[in-house]
């Protein structure tokens, strides 16, 4: 057994004693040290994404001798809250208490001066009597529904925008918490504070990556990211497109191979010397051309150190892979063409064929136009695009960003 001692600030339940008045007691938690740990080990695999974080709630609440436990969120300005993860409780209920419920919070409202990082407080030191508080619509439509009327927690964390809070709940009968379980809490504290900046920065993270997934899987090249042992990572949604063909490049277990041993030879070679640029310094990049067996215009390949990040710790290095196929016609957005140059309909829809590589003649004949009339769209758009050859119109309207604008 593992015997610690934690100062608890707490409130007496009986109704001689003064409510606004906390007394401190000093109360002596007997707990295995096998149970804390698997506490805190649950508490980090949560935080890292290894676990769910109703694991730990659910081990923490039979910790505490509670039906439910959750971890809260709530607006700094606002006000207004979130059940983030409980265990214990009916969706409804979390549903209810989102919506409406948390504003009439009579436990945040009456004792916001509680609400400090890493302190732990039970309920009764709201300073509510048990006649003011069952008088409470907050009790009487939501608590007491679900048998629910004592309760403890603690603050997490707090910035300027957010607060974040594990709270427990459990019936009257079963009387208010008691030292060694606000206890318990007191000793998860900073594990639990710990937890959460892991947790907040792991989910920064996951952020950034979307993000810049997404960025990546609009451009019209395909993006590989190839590892150390020059083993596919990561590809675009064009780049599987490219592979999925397996005309010319084609993913293996071993990395990226060409149609022809000897195109595989110098696909390879170029990614090793990425690689090794990468740890030590490497021109911008290498450029291949590969054959299709198909017939088709060979693929074009770009391939690019991506440096690693020394300051962070990540040291192994990996390259960038560009795949470019001459076969594929752009795609435009003639919507986006229409707002971005102020064309109308018939002006934007010409402009997205140009920038497909079609012809006028091609054009006009699928759009059932006189070929004047397309001239005189085209002047139009030479003049709202301030160009005068098409090839300069193709090319301003490539660089604009009307081909990130997907229109699946």
């Amino acid at each position: 057994m593992a015997y610690s001692f934690f100062e608890v600030v707490t409130q007496m339940g009986d109704e001689n004693r003064s409510r606004s008045n906390p007394c401190r007691f000093l109360f002596l938690i007997v707990t295995t040290q096998s149970e804390l740990s698997e506490l805190i080990r649950l508490l980090y695999a949560a935080a890292a994404g290894h676990g769910a974080w109703p694991d730990f709630l659910k081990r923490y609440a039979q910790s505490v001798h509670s039906p439910m436990a959750a971890l809260m969120m709530q607006d700094v300005v606002s006000q207004k809250g979130i059940v983030a993860e409980s265990v214990g409780q009916d969706p409804s209920w979390q549903r209810l208490y989102n919506e409406h419920y948390c504003a009439q919070n009579v436990w945040t409202i009456n004792a916001s001066h509680l609400f400090q990082p890493g302190l732990v407080a039970v309920g009764e030191q709201a300073g509510l009597s048990d006649r003011d508080f069952t008088a409470t619509g907050f009790y009487h439509d939501y608590l007491r529904p679900q048998n629910f009327y004592h309760t403890f927690g603690g603050v997490i964390t707090r910035d300027r925008s957010a607060t974040s809070y594990i709270t427990s709940l459990r019936p009257k009968s079963k009387g208010a918490y008691r030292g060694d379980e606000v206890g318990v809490l007191n000793a998860l504290m900073p594990h639990l504070q710990c937890a959460m900046r892991i947790h907040y920065r792991l989910l920064a993270a996951d952020g950034q990556v979307v993000a810049a997934s997404a960025a990546l899987h609009r451009l019209p090249w395909g993006v590989v990211v190839v590892d150390a042992e020059s083993k596919i990572a990561w590809v675009n949604q064009a780049a599987e497109a490219i592979l999925r063909r397996k005309d010319g490049l084609l993913p293996a277990k071993d990395g990226l191979r060409a149609a022809t041993v000897r195109e595989t030879t110098l696909l390879r070679n170029a990614l090793r010397a990425a690689l090794c640029g990468a740890e030590g310094g490497f021109r911008p990049g290498q450029v291949l051309s590969i054959s299709r067996p198909s017939g088709l215009r060979s693929l074009t390949v770009l391939i690019a150190p991506l440096a690693a990040n020394q300051e962070r710790g990540f040291k192994r290095p990996a390259a960038l892979v560009f795949l470019g196929d001459p076969e594929l016609r752009p795609e435009s957005n003639t919507e986006a063409l229409r707002r971005l140059f102020d064309l109308t309909s018939a002006e934007a829809a010409l402009a997205a064929a140009l920038v497909e590589g079609k012809t006028i003649d091609e054009y006009t004949s699928e759009a059932l136009i006189s070929r004047n009339t397309a001239r005189t769209h085209l002047k139009r758009i030479f003049s709202k695009t301030n160009t005068g050859r098409q090839s300069d119109l193709v090319r301003v309207l490539l660089r604009s960003v009307a081909g990130l604008l997907r229109t699946d």
